[in-house]
């Protein structure tokens, strides 16, 4: 844990008054046929825990948290909302956002 801990980082910028968001980047699991592959899911699984892991602070009674210095949690690569959804539901939300 400690030698790819991104703890002492998250520790200075505390000390400085600064805030990070911390990004995992999903694409490369959602890239042409890698979702299909056997064994993408779980590592997936095991890649997203290490990025949290990682981040994390871990108390004296060893519970895991999040450090005062993360003003909140990214994921990148997602998928558009336009890619996600029905064009129907797309197109209501164009007309009124409440239709959403």
């Amino acid at each position: 844990f400690r030698e790819r801990s991104h703890s002492q980082f998250l520790e200075k910028a505390a000390s400085q008054g600064l805030s990070v968001i911390p990004s995992f980047d999903i694409s490369y699991y959602l890239e042409e046929g890698a979702w299909l592959q056997p064994n993408t899911r779980q590592q997936l699984q095991k890649d997203f825990e290490a990025f949290l892991e990682n981040a994390a602070v871990i108390s004296e009674d060893r519970r895991i948290s999040t450090p005062r210095s993360v003003l909140m949690w990214n994921i990148v690569g997602l998928p558009s909302l336009r890619a996600l959804l029905p064009q129907s539901c797309m197109a209501a939300v164009l007309v009124d956002i409440s239709n959403f």
